[in-house]
């Protein structure tokens, strides 16, 4: 299998041609006096070679869009005049589809779903910019449009990953509100913890914590805050960012105020996770309660002896 730079763009040039002879009139003298050339585009005279398939392209014409090729050329294959690159370890689907990226219009070749992730990277591999900022603008607004979509959590994790890696500017804002939109749970099944980097899954909690508030306030109930607990908990870090909310909640939910179980985990969560100021509200909580009526509840013995010993009379 071959993609022949040339042949596909003389192909589309002569369509184009076709369109403007049958406007013309027959006395119309406005068409070249030399007669158009077949070779409107420049030749092909330099090949890239992957697994045995081969790219057609003009020599100058890459140089002029990637400097990578133009390095590559001049260091290693210029003194030996060879016109064919051979290059490993490269997929043949996704170059052909980065070359007909670079070399088609953008009304011709689209980005899409199916190609971005397989473009990007090599647009930034050869530093070609303006793939790389198409493929930048086709994230951006799918990430935009996800909402309506209902874009799956991988291919969520796939774009902000993509974003992180090639520091794509108009796209990173946009992960931490679209990351929201996912529970926890499914974005620790996700795998975020090792494809993102902790500051991004930070953003993407403080995001959802806000979207949490309002719920809290108004539908919260006990099986949901244990709920919400058990899964924090399998982010550790993620506690000192959810300590406002916690508090929050600790001071302003009323069935709380009333629930020795609850006041005992947030207890035992503060102290484990050294969360001051959820600590603080909490055991003011439990004052409330008898000593008695606390070591009914399995989780007691999970406070430190120092403060059940202090609070806890």
């Amino acid at each position: 299998m071959t993609f022949n730079y040339n042949k596909t763009c003389n192909s589309m040039a002569s369509d184009s041609k076709r369109q403007r002879m049958s406007n013309e009139t027959p006395d119309d003298d406005s068409s070249d006096e030399e007669g158009e050339k077949e070779t409107i585009f420049r030749p092909t005279n330099f090949t890239i070679e992957i697994d045995g398939q081969q790219i057609h392209l003009n020599k100058e014409w890459l140089f002029e869009h990637s400097p990578v090729f133009k390095r590559m050329y001049e260091a290693e294959f210029q003194e030996k005049n060879m016109a064919t690159i051979t290059l490993e370890g490269k997929n043949w689907e996704s170059f052909e589809q980065f070359i007909r990226a670079m070399c088609l219009p953008t009304c011709v070749c689209l980005i899409t779903e199916d190609t971005v992730l397989n473009i990007l990277p090599l647009a930034e591999e050869y530093q070609v910019q303006d793939v790389k900022d198409r493929c930048e603008a086709f994230i951006a607004k799918s990430l935009k449009m996800a909402k309506k979509k209902n874009m799956d959590i991988d291919t969520f994790v796939e774009y902000a990953k993509f974003a992180e890696m090639f520091n794509l500017k108009t796209v990173l804002p946009l992960v931490p509100k679209q990351g929201a939109m996912y529970d926890l749970k499914s974005l620790e099944d996700a795998d975020t913890e090792r494809e993102l980097s902790q500051e991004i899954r930070m953003e993407i909690l403080k995001e959802r914590c806000k979207t949490l508030e309002p719920f809290l306030e108004s539908f919260a109930n006990k099986k949901f805050l244990l709920q919400y607990l058990e899964t924090l908990s399998n982010w550790p870090s993620s506690f000192k960012h959810t300590e406002d909310l916690l508090v929050n909640t600790c001071n302003q939910i009323n069935f709380i105020k009333s629930d020795a179980e609850l006041a005992v985990r947030l207890i035992v969560v503060a102290e484990k996770h050294n969360l001051k100021r959820l600590l603080s509200s909490a055991l003011m909580l439990i004052s409330k309660w008898t000593k008695g009526e606390l070591l009914r509840i399995n989780s007691f013995w999970e406070i430190s002896q120092g403060t059940r010993n202090k609070y806890c009379k």
